[in-house]
């Protein structure tokens, strides 16, 4: 027992190394990202602003795509915590209105305090290893989702409240996503949204 809590203890500050080195970096990749946006991102780049060599990045990701893909899902976690959080309390809203105002303006708030999410938004439709990992947060949203929309509903079926749950989740995504890409309008369009998800939820109440 003696020998085996030794060598935890050990190997305790070599970890703690380890993932204070991987934040270092993901703090440099997310500085490159938006100081060089997607065609000036590299390893190189970001082991220069960590002020690591590359054999040390590497020793932490594979890649550039690998290192994208921890930051999408970092950048995406906290979307999803904050809507795991609003799903309790959808069943007893009263002002369904005013709770889709209230979370799609939270939701564009994220984007708007983390400026490596546009560029982040970007790369989900050109890199592989984001395809594959926004898919994934895609299918989570719309189970949690369908479960939420199930709460408030419960006389609809589970298959078509999963359905319902990816058709919200990727009607937001894609107009925040052009929101994003238009500033100018971006509150007007985020209006329009609120419009639309508050009519088709209220709609359910009668299907």
């Amino acid at each position: 027992m003696g020998e085996r809590e030794s060598s935890t203890r050990r190997t305790g500050p070599s970890q703690a190394r380890s993932v204070a080195t991987s934040d270092r970096i993901l703090e440099a990749a997310t500085s490159v990202l938006v100081e060089r946006g997607l065609q000036g991102f590299n390893t190189n780049a970001v082991a220069d602003a960590a002020g690591l060599t590359v054999g040390t990045l590497y020793h932490h990701f594979r890649d550039k795509n690998d290192l994208l893909r921890v930051l999408f899902e970092r950048d995406q976690a906290v979307r999803t915590e904050f809507l795991r959080a609003h799903v309790d309390e959808f069943s007893e809203v009263t002002d369904l209105e005013q709770w889709v105002h209230d979370v799609l303006a939270a939701l564009a708030n994220f984007r708007r305090r983390q400026p490596a999410t546009l560029v982040l938004r970007r790369a989900c439709r050109a890199v592989p290893e984001l395809i594959a990992a926004e898919e994934a947060a895609n299918d989570q949203l719309a189970s949690l989702l369908g479960r939420m929309v199930r709460s408030r509903y419960p006389h609809i079926p589970a298959r078509r409240a999963s359905l319902i749950g990816r058709t919200v989740n990727e009607t937001v995504r894609s107009m925040l996503d052009n929101a994003g890409e238009h500033p100018r309008r971006a509150a007007a369009m985020r209006r329009e949204l609120e419009l639309m998800v508050g009519a088709y939820l209220r709609q359910l109440e009668h299907d």
